[in-house]
């Protein structure tokens, strides 16, 4: 590693931390500025992507989480969450059928979880599939 290099990543991991304490003091914009920083020095960071990617849904702007989580797919795939998060962030959009897949997708990996068994019943019943809602709420109460 370079020396250049090796300051860019004590950078980033600054900034990272600094984003990690913002989010958790609930300011997800100082947050989402300081994730920014982390990006643009270590655009490989998929951690950076994903926690950007939560803030951004909690400032309502799924469509960009959306396209953070599906980076962290490309970057790790099958080995994080961001399927469930795309799922959440696609149900945000009004998008039920695609956050449908995307929560089928997770559950194949984890079966059982709870979260994304709540999040398939609410798209299925949104998609009017109100039967089938209520076979995924029920492995929920059966889990």
């Amino acid at each position: 590693m370079s020396f250049l290099s090796g300051m860019r990543e004590r950078r980033a991991a600054r900034y990272y931390q600094e984003a990690a304490r913002l989010a958790r003091l609930g300011d997800p914009g100082k947050a989402l500025e300081a994730l920014n920083q982390v990006i643009e020095l270590a655009p490989g960071h998929a951690e950076a992507y994903y926690q950007r990617g939560i803030q951004l849904a909690r400032l309502g702007r799924h469509e960009q989480a959306l396209a953070d989580f599906g980076h962290v797919c490309a970057l790790m795939p099958g080995q994080t969450d961001a399927d469930y998060r795309r799922a959440i962030a696609l149900s945000g959009l009004g998008r039920h059928q695609e956050a449908l897949s995307a929560a089928d997708e997770f559950l194949s990996r984890f079966p059982g979880n709870i979260d994304a068994l709540l999040l398939r019943g609410a798209a299925l019943s949104e998609l009017g599939r109100p039967e089938d809602a209520l076979e995924a709420f029920d492995e929920v109460l059966s889990s």
